[in-house]
């Protein structure tokens, strides 16, 4: 017998079927459950969260994974009864969950809807110059990303230490250094996001209000796609 747990439900899904309808119960607040149905039609996932009790503090957030190790944010469906998820071309299996959250994070749901315009931007392959700073240490430059892997750096100005170089990011690391502090319950996130693309633009994270010169960010002051 397997045991779900009361908040996260995990649904094994692989992309092989032509069209499939299912559900699976998830547990909710008391003796209360959910059902987490879903739908497969000409590569769109459909999933709706049928019977979900309503609680003002909490939020159900759909995820995905490739390996059920790492899980990407999709949707909260607290934004729409019904979330539709294309499958991208090659994928052969996925993993989707619903897992509940504090529905007074004030961040999530700003940065689901960041990260979704980014990945359909469908940019892999870019130029940015940014500038990004932890405590009293910056790094200014130009970093070029190529099949979301960087592929060169260029300094423009620093004051790390000559034998220190910082860890280069493509923007899809920069996006989890973000969801991490979110998830980690920072204490003060101030970010923009990009208009067309999503990306974040500029972020400043103070973690704890009681410790001194652990605040970090960063601005992406150009962005040039390259195809």
């Amino acid at each position: 017998m397997m045991h779900i747990s009361p908040q996260i439900l995990t649904t094994i899904v692989s992309v092989s079927f032509v069209c499939f309808l299912g559900s699976a119960p998830v547990l909710g607040n008391g003796a209360d459950f959910n059902d987490l149905e879903f739908e497969y039609r000409a590569g769109v996932f459909t999933f709706k969260l049928e019977n979900k009790p309503f609680d003002e503090n909490k939020l159900w957030v759909l995820q995905s994974s490739p390996d059920m190790s790492v899980w990407r944010d999709i949707d909260t469906f607290d934004r729409a009864r019904i979330i539709n998820v294309p499958i991208q071309r090659g994928v052969r299996q996925q993993y989707y969950r619903v897992r509940k959250v504090e529905k007074e994070d004030p961040y999530l749901s700003d940065y689901i809807a960041a990260f979704a315009v980014w990945e359909k931007s469908g940019f892999d392959s870019y130029k940015m110059e940014i500038r990004h700073w932890s405590s009293w240490f910056f790094w200014h430059g130009n970093v070029i990303v190529r099949n979301n892997e960087v592929i060169s750096t260029e300094a423009i100005d620093t004051n790390f230490p000559d034998t220190f170089n910082p860890e280069p990011r493509t923007m899809d690391d920069w996006f989890g250094v973000l969801k991490r502090n979110i998830d980690d319950k920072a204490y003060r996130i101030d970010v923009t996001y990009d208009e067309n693309f999503g990306y974040p633009k500029s972020v400043f994270i103070d973690f704890e209000l009681w410790l001194a010169d652990e605040e970090q960010g960063w601005s992406i002051l150009k962005f040039l796609p390259m195809r």
